[in-house]
């Protein structure tokens, strides 16, 4: 199944995202957005190209 999901994955740390998001994020291919916010998180989901 096709699907695309939107979720807020910054300004902040890891520690203040919601459990929503992290979840969705763990069951994505890929995880797309801004640079800066992507890296900052990068370290949490090392498997999504």
């Amino acid at each position: 199944m096709n699907k695309l999901s939107v979720v807020g994955i910054g300004p902040g740390n890891y520690e203040n995202m919601t459990i929503h998001a992290d979840k969705v994020l763990r069951e994505a291919e890929v995880i797309i957005g801004y640079t800066v916010y992507i890296d900052l998180i990068r370290s949490y989901y090392p498997d999504k190209g």
